[in-house]
């Protein structure tokens, strides 16, 4: 079963399950009353049962392997879970001894399946742990936490009918790819967390947390990028990785894809594309920003921010119509694409970047108004996020006027857009040098003309 169909199974399962206990006091009593509250949370650990039923029950099915493992699908699962939530009301209302010994049985039960299978040839415990898992969410349910139990059931069954996918995956990780996931892994998990989350530095410019996760955020996308197109193709792969880039910086996902393109020139229109929508989201994100922090300066600058953003968008949609002529090519060279990871060029995109906030933040504390203008420019050629905070927080205090915090956010904007261009042709292949010249030209064009319109 695929992951987009197991998804669309359970949001019906996901949405209901928000009246189950644990959510708002008051929505079950609301809309059936206390009967009804009683009964749903076994309605919602039937529903989530049936829906590991229905992939294992495919699975077993469908494969050979699978047909001598634990003879459980759609009828089990669904029972397993309701045995799972009777056993924790059995245990709210007579001890937790009830549910402790419910568990043993239904655990001896289990075993012994499995021993008897497994003398059968099938050594695998993919379903034995599902109907384990199943159980355990059925008991989440009675416990009031319907929520994350149908939260947990829909990963588990995208996990389970991704098989296929996932060994392939892990067939084709070179030992050069965990290295990198390892490293990755270190510098997120291990190094990050230590750093000061402070300003150090000449005007405390320097958070060396925020520096950091800037050269995280440059290596994960690259490693996101790759995993992509092992998984999902350079096309669906790439433009994935890229709106996830365009969320989190729009800079860090051009800068790793464009040099990627030059070692795989084959690629170069998928990774266009990953960099033309990070460019988009980037559109979208500023406007989000302003919205939270200041509400009234979204009409001042919503139009040529949006007009910036449809016209990349629209660009965007230009080369998903290029990148289908080239996936003969890109589909050949998706079996040689090597490992992106590179953190030694990340920690210099971050010092090189320290240095920019700090000529920036001089020029803000030199010249005021005219200073934010400059430290706009500047700032904005690596991060349009920490100006356009900066100059909406400003302008909700009275400390700058709506149109020097819109200019600002214009000009960061524009320093961002060209610089992007900018690494795209000094460090892309021609096809993507071209592509996204135009993009970016498509994009400023459509952010002055709104400007102007707006006069």
């Amino acid at each position: 079963m695929d992951p987009e169909a197991v998804t669309a199974m359970a949001t019906a399962t996901a949405t209901a399950a928000a009246a189950a206990p644990g959510a708002p006091a008051g929505v079950g009593e609301s809309l059936m009353g206390p009967a009804f509250e009683a009964i749903y949370p076994f309605a919602i650990a039937l529903a989530l049962g049936a829906l590991v039923g229905i992939e294992r029950e495919r699975t077993r099915l469908s494969s050979d392997e699978d047909r001598a493992s634990l003879p459980a699908g759609v009828r089990t699962f669904p029972l397993i879970a309701l045995l799972g939530c009777s056993l924790a009301w059995l245990g709210a209302h007579f001890g937790n001894v009830v549910f402790a010994v419910g568990l043993g049985g239904f655990a001896l039960v289990v075993a012994a399946v499995y021993v008897m299978t497994s003398r059968a040839g099938d050594l695998g415990m993919t379903t034995e742990v599902a109907a384990f898992v199943t159980f355990a969410l059925g008991a989440m349910v009675q416990s009031g936490h319907s929520l994350l139990a149908s939260a947990l059931a829909v990963s588990m069954t995208v996990i389970l009918s991704s098989r296929d996918r996932l060994h392939n995956v892990v067939l084709n990780f070179e030992t050069e790819d965990l290295y990198a996931a390892l490293t990755l892994a270190v510098v997120t998990v291990i190094v990050l967390p230590v750093l000061p989350d402070r300003g150090l530095g000449p005007y405390g410019v320097w958070n060396p947390f925020k520096i950091w996760l800037l050269v995280v955020f440059i290596s994960a996308i690259a490693f996101a990028g790759y995993v992509g197109i092992k998984v999902l193709g350079p096309g669906r792969g790439t433009a994935i990785a890229g709106l996830l880039g365009g969320v989190v910086s729009s800079t860090a996902a051009t800068l790793s894809f464009a040099g990627r393109s030059r070692d795989e020139p084959a690629l170069a229109r998928p990774f266009a594309l990953a960099i033309a929508l990070a460019w988009a989201a980037m559109f979208g994100r500023v406007i989000i920003e302003i919205a939270v922090v200041n509400a009234r300066l979204v009409s001042h600058v919503v139009v040529p921010i949006a007009a910036a953003g449809i016209a990349g968008a629209a660009g965007a949609g230009l080369l998903v119509l290029h990148a289908q002529r080239d996936r003969a090519s890109a589909k050949e060279a998706q079996g040689t694409y090597k490992n992106p990871f590179s953190l030694w060029s990340a920690v210099k995109f971050g010092a090189f970047f320290a240095v920019v906030l700090l000529v920036a933040r001089a020029a803000q504390v030199q010249f005021e108004d005219a200073g934010v203008l400059v430290a706009a420019v500047l700032t904005g050629l690596f991060d349009v996020d920490a100006i356009t905070l900066t100059a909406a927080r400003l302008s909700g205090q009275g400390a700058l006027s709506n149109e020097t915090a819109s200019g600002a956010i214009y000009l960061a904007i524009a320093a961002n857009t060209v610089m992007k261009a900018g690494l795209a042709i000094s460090l892309g292949a021609p096809a993507l040098r071209r592509a996204l010249a135009a993009v970016a030209a498509l994009s400023l064009g459509a952010g002055v003309v709104a400007m102007l319109v707006l006069r």
